[in-house]
């Protein structure tokens, strides 16, 4: 299930349950060497500590490859949540197959509070 929302990202959540024990990880991949991306940490990691949660973090260095086995990996460590700005339309299907929620970001995003809160609110969902 896809929701777009302008100059906030779109949001994915599995329809199906997955039962399994509670990890409080999110990831995020991204090109860490964005202004606005490296800007947003604090914030971002301060919002979701406050929830119970640890933010792991990928910089997917504009390379493909290295963005394809972040997201792997990650989601072999069970996170419960994915916020991520894929280097290539492509990651799009795949990411569609994961049973994770994630929120493809966009470059223009003013505030990662609101995307959060979706995401958070996605995961007690799947709960």
């Amino acid at each position: 299930m896809a929701e777009k929302q302008q100059g906030k990202g779109t949001f994915y959540r599995d329809p199906g349950s997955r039962k399994a024990k509670s990890t409080r990880l999110i990831a995020l991949i991204a090109p860490l060497d964005l202004l606005s991306v490296r800007d947003a940490l604090p914030a971002m990691e301060e919002f979701l500590y406050k929830r119970g949660y640890t933010l792991l973090i990928g910089n997917s260095s504009e390379d493909i490859r290295k963005e394809q086995t972040l997201l792997e990996r990650f989601v072999n460590q069970n996170i419960e949540g994915l916020i991520i700005q894929p280097l290539s339309r492509d990651q799009n299907s795949f990411l569609q197959t994961l049973s994770v929620p994630f929120i493809l970001q966009e470059e223009t995003v003013q505030s990662y509070t609101e995307p959060l809160g979706k995401l958070l609110d996605m995961i007690e969902l799947k709960r």
